[in-house]
């Protein structure tokens, strides 16, 4: 601190003994200074605890209690108002922190005893024991201040068999980022270079290694979860089973088999899978699953002897006791399992089951207020139980308490948000009690996380038409948005298109051009209004149309297949916010183009800025005026590759390049690209036509004909803009790889050489040169190029595969697999992935004449571990010089 803190604690340090003041003078970051406090502490617990939290009567023994509860237990948190993933409560009962503790006490008596496991806890108020730190290492020291340091250490916590979880009945206030907006410190920058250090770090883990196997093991199993919570149980279950074949000796994998199956019904399956378990594996867990099972299946001896072993190894077993109950309950002894039901949640009132078991037997008795009691205190418990879930929600509706059970299943849903039924039964509560614009955000996320299907379409349909399309509200919208867009079968992406832009806009007008899917219904759930526009050919006629529709005082332009991240939200925002008297202005967007093939003029690799909305192995930018006020005499010029520019220009306003990106996935789709490149090609022939031999038009059309493989036509095109704008650099590089595509390779590096003249800083000029030598069999000259890019660029990927492949036809095959080992980790691919780029360059180099290069490559597959039968076959052609064991698939 530079400020007067550290006199401060000095101060109450002198005062009370109880109190250490450690300093980190070096400020070497979060961890460290966690980790000096780690090891100065002598408690059995230790906690760590943000400097932006007010903590609640009680807070602390819930959390400790929540800790004893689970003998697994590793890492425990609060809930909160502020702060990432589950542990946030959405929507919280107190304005100010002078309701704080009234709010956090009506909380943990609703949910008292509430335990929800997880697998990351947030760091800003972590308990666990001493012994956690020192059997799997303290906070990992080379992530930097603020995150992912608590990532890593929950995730080392469950790799060594600890459990993590929410103390679900504890609430905190969290101020939230307040070390970083007071020191000033850029919070993305450093989230990113952290979760980088992350995916480094555990992506590029081995997998053989005991680590790596674990991480593998953990990892799907999370996936498998959330496949089953999502409704598609048939997934997680084969994905579950396949690991019980690859690790056949992990009980975890068995016994969340297990439970999926349990779930399914599918209780004669579930004894066969824990029958079949490894004997050391029969623990406490397994011999409940199969007790239940047996149960369903009306076997109650076989099941009885399951819960005589449990209850010697614990004779207070709240577990035990609720399943001598379930046995009782089907033998008919009705007084007898009420007992035991009753002993379940003496031994541990935190135990949900029980309480469900028994209240349905007061249902059944005809005791529906007690009933209804315990039944909401099972489905509190453990809200993802489908026994607990469906039979408390037959209560809300046997009684019509919607309204008392908004609360409990808004909070559950937060807490498994990607729980299909859950947010069902939620969505059909919210609908009860009439609130049709709460339902239709519910089922917005729906659409989002599960997809789309005719019923859950028409139903939302319906709903809309209740809630009617966004308006803008002239009492609330001071600088009203309206999103315009023109759309033809955009069912796959709209979804996502729409919920991105919707917290910014204030109403959405889409016109449609001919949908033949589902288009259109989708646009409509979202709120947009739609227009059908008969289409002409003509994109800036579209456009139009579309901002002749428009109310608000700003325009925003989108196309279906692209979304804005959150962390630009308040930029675009804050471009609204113009003054009177200001100069009008327009802003340029930066376009991310997502795609992998990584071997395009102006490619960037993917960094981890914009983690949630990255794809494909990197993007390339084009820039777009998307944001400009509502004004008549603004529109859109060319019929193809259309330009609000123009006019912008023509009536006086700035055009102003913004900081903020979008996201178009459409180059992912190499059908859909490929059609739309065919129709953008005819387009740009008849802008071409018309225009004239101006240079927008060749290079458009240029760029289309090189997209679709007409690189003949494309080097004609470029030579054209070449006699119009001799110094363009673009041009000769683009040609430069329509010779090289064509397998001109004297060509391509004459082209390269003159790039790289006019552009030196243009990375393509030395890449295209650079390979340029490799295929005429000059490696040498290639690599000293290519170390040189990879110094200035080391993420540029395909500099780093060539270099690797130069380094393997010199004879340095080590250092060739080095890189492409390291493009595996960054890309995250396996060696069969690599094996098509090997294979296309070893095919490229036997058609340049230079086999022994080929041959070279080929040598590597074995290293790599490659098993791609076309390689293979390749290989095969360069007998004797390479042995090939084709068995096993490797070289």
């Amino acid at each position: 601190s530079t400020d007067g803190t550290v006199k401060w604690l000095r101060k109450l340090v002198k005062e009370n003994a109880h109190y250490k003041l450690i300093q980190n003078k070096k400020n070497l970051g979060f961890a460290k200074g966690c980790n000096q406090g780690i090891e100065a502490a002598r408690g059995e617990y230790v906690m760590l605890l943000n400097n932006d939290v007010v903590v609640t009567r009680g807070w602390l023994a819930g959390m400790l209690e929540c800790h004893a509860r689970e003998p697994q237990a590793g890492i425990v948190g609060p809930l909160t108002n502020n702060i990432s993933g589950v542990q946030q409560v959405k929507q919280v009962g107190y304005k100010n922190l002078h309701g704080l503790d009234k709010y956090a006490e009506e909380f943990a008596g609703l949910y008292l005893g509430r335990r929800i496991p997880v697998r990351r806890v947030v760091g800003f108020c972590m308990l666990f024991k001493h012994e956690l730190a020192d059997t799997i290492g303290m906070l990992d020291e080379s992530f930097g201040t603020g995150n992912y340091e608590d990532d890593d250490f929950c995730l080392r916590a469950t790799l060594a068999g600890y459990q993590n979880f929410i103390a679900g009945d504890v609430f905190i206030h969290h101020y939230g980022s307040a070390s970083f907006i007071g020191n000033r410190i850029d919070y993305s920058a450093l989230m990113t270079g952290n979760r980088n250090v992350f995916i480094k770090k555990w992506e590029g883990i081995a997998p053989e290694s005991k680590a790596g196997r674990a991480f593998i093991i953990a990892d799907n199993i999370e996936k498998a979860r959330k496949f089953h919570q999502q409704g598609q149980g048939e997934q997680a279950v084969e994905l579950l089973t396949k690991l019980v074949k690859h690790f056949p000796e992990t009980t975890d994998v068995y016994l969340n088999l297990a439970e999926i199956l349990m779930d399914r019904q599918q209780y004669q399956e579930v004894c066969d899978l824990l029958q079949g378990m490894p004997a050391a594996a029969n623990n406490i867990k397994s011999m409940a699953m199969l007790a239940t099972a047996k149960t369903d299946l009306n076997l109650l001896d076989e099941a009885e002897g399951f819960v005589s072993q449990i209850m010697k190894a614990d004779t207070r077993s709240a577990l035990g006791f609720n399943l001598q109950g379930m046995i009782s309950y089907r033998r008919k002894e009705l007084d007898q399992a009420e007992q035991f039901f009753c002993r379940a949640i003496d031994a541990d009132p935190s135990y949900g089951v029980p309480y469900t078991n028994i209240g349905l037997m007061f249902w059944q008795k005809g005791e529906k207020e007690k009933a209804y009691e315990l039944l909401e205190r099972g489905f509190v418990l453990t809200p993802d139980n489908s026994d607990a879930m469906t039979n408390y929600h037959a209560a809300v509706s046997g009684f019509g308490n919607f309204k008392s059970a908004k609360i409990p299943f808004q909070d559950a849903v937060s807490l498994f948000p990607h729980h299909y039924r859950m947010r069902n039964l939620f969505i059909d509560v919210l609908l009860q009690l009439q609130e049709y614009q709460e339902a239709m955000q519910q089922i917005e996320q729906m659409l989002l996380l599960f997809g789309m299907d005719e019923g859950m379409l028409e139903a939302a349909s319906h709903i809309r038409d209740k809630v009617g399309p966004l308006r803008i509200d002239p009492a609330t919208s001071k600088n009203p948005i309206s999103l315009c867009m023109i759309v033809k079968n955009e069912e796959q992406h709209l979804a996502k298109c729409l919920a991105s832009v919707k917290p910014l806009v204030d109403e959405m007008i889409i016109v449609d051009t001919g949908s033949m899917d589902r288009t259109k219904e989708i646009a409509k759930v979202f709120g947009a209004r739609v227009f059908d526009y008969e289409w002409s050919g003509d994109f800036s006629a579209a456009r139009n149309f579309s901002l002749e529709q428009a109310a608000g005082k700003w325009i925003l332009i989108m196309d279906g297949d692209e979304v804005i991240s959150p962390r630009d939200y308040q930029t675009i925002l804050k471009h609204t916010r113009k003054k009177a008297g200001e100069s009008p202005v327009a802003y340029s967007i930066i376009t991310r183009n997502y795609m992998t093939n990584v071997n395009t003029v102006g490619w960037m690799p993917n960094d981890g800025k914009y983690a949630k909305e990255e794809a494909g192995f990197g993007w390339f930018p084009s820039y777009k005026v998307r944001l400009f006020p509502n004004d008549s005499r603004i529109r859109f010029e060319y019929p193809v590759h259309e330009l609000v520019d123009p006019s912008l220009r023509k009536n006086k306003y700035t055009i102003v390049l913004s900081s903020v990106f979008v996201h178009h996935y459409g180059k992912l789709d190499d059908e859909k690209t490929a059609a739309k490149g065919e129709q953008y090609y005819k387009m740009g022939l008849k802008k071409l036509e018309e225009e004239g031999d101006s240079p927008v038009a060749l290079r458009e059309l240029g760029i289309q004909a090189m997209g679709l493989g007409k690189y003949e036509e494309g080097v004609a095109l470029f030579k054209r803009l070449i006699v119009l704008e001799p110094k363009s650099a673009v041009a000769y590089v683009n040609i430069g790889t329509a010779y090289w595509e064509g397998g001109e390779f004297e060509k391509a590096r004459e082209s390269a050489l003159k790039a790289k003249k006019l552009a030196p800083e243009m990375k393509e000029a030395h890449y295209n040169y650079a390979i340029s030598e490799l295929c005429l069999g000059n490696a040498e000259q290639a690599i000293p190029v290519l170390e040189e890019l990879l110094k200035k660029l080391p993420d540029y990927i395909v500099a780093r595969f060539m270099l690797g492949s130069a380094y393997c036809v010199t004879g340095r095959e080590t250092k060739g697999v080095e890189h492409f080992k390291k493009i595996m980790t960054h890309l995250k691919i396996g060696p069969d992935s690599l094996a098509v780029s090997i294979e296309d360059i070893a095919r490229r180099l036997i058609s340049a004449q230079q086999k022994d290069y080929a041959a070279s490559l080929c040598q590597v597959c074995g290293i790599l571990g490659i098993q791609k039968q076309s390689l293979i076959l390749l290989c095969d052609e360069f007998q004797p010089e390479i042995e090939i064991d084709k068995q096993a698939g490797n070289a």
